[in-house]
């Protein structure tokens, strides 16, 4: 009887003891994952990482989003950036920063001069002062089509047609002030696509008197 009772004291010790030191080991082992997130949050807190992101889906017409740079800048001239995408599929999404989201919202969609009848697709696009009265535009390689803010919705102010009309497309554009006059012009890159396109490689258009000129 004293065998067993001392057995069982034993058992009971020795469980005691392995529960203690398996809470133990339990406990170490959070605190280290614990650490080991800390160092790695703090070791990574100067890099760069996904704040956001929309999936277009994996068809290749529709899901494309690489034509031209996904601008950035103050489009409707609020003093906060505006994130503008556009793929194949006839239109300039413009996304705006919800601070109560925190997300990005599609606030406005821009389509081509002539939609729905034109239905290309915006090979590139950029934001930027083209009238030179301070406020930005957005720029578009449909017809070199230029928009505007006017408080209500992005309006189509001027556009020239001279590259499609000689057999040339666009690529991208960029906007700057490329012959330095104190005024933005918008260059069209692109070149001839049809057979006798005459189109230039590189097509520079400013507004004068209101016009978007070549």
């Amino acid at each position: 009887m004293k065998k067993i009772l001392t057995l069982t004291a034993v058992i009971v010790i020795v469980c005691s003891n392995l529960f203690v030191f398996s809470a133990v080991g339990k406990t170490v082992s959070i605190q280290e994952t614990e650490n080991k997130i800390r160092e790695h949050q703090i070791s990574y807190s100067d890099k760069y990482g996904i704040q956001w992101e929309m999936n277009y889906g994996s068809d290749s017409w529709y899901g494309a989003r690489y034509e031209g740079p996904q601008a950035i800048g103050d489009c409707d001239n609020d003093d906060e950036n505006e994130l503008l995408v556009a793929g194949r599929d006839s239109r300039i999404q413009v996304f705006e920063w919800d601070e109560n989201q925190q997300t990005y919202l599609e606030t406005h969609t821009i389509h081509p001069p002539f939609y729905p009848k034109q239905t290309s697709d915006a090979g590139g696009f950029a934001i930027g002062d083209l009238t030179g009265d301070g406020e930005n535009e957005i720029a578009a390689t449909w017809n070199a089509a230029v928009y505007k803010w006017n408080g209500k919705k992005y309006s189509l102010i001027g556009m020239n047609s001279y590259v499609f009309n000689n057999g040339g497309g666009n690529g991208d554009c960029f906007i700057g002030d490329c012959d330095n006059d104190g005024q933005n012009e918008l260059i069209m890159s692109g070149g001839p696509i049809r057979d006798g396109g005459t189109a230039e490689e590189i097509v520079v258009l400013g507004f004068r008197g209101g016009v978007l000129v070549k």
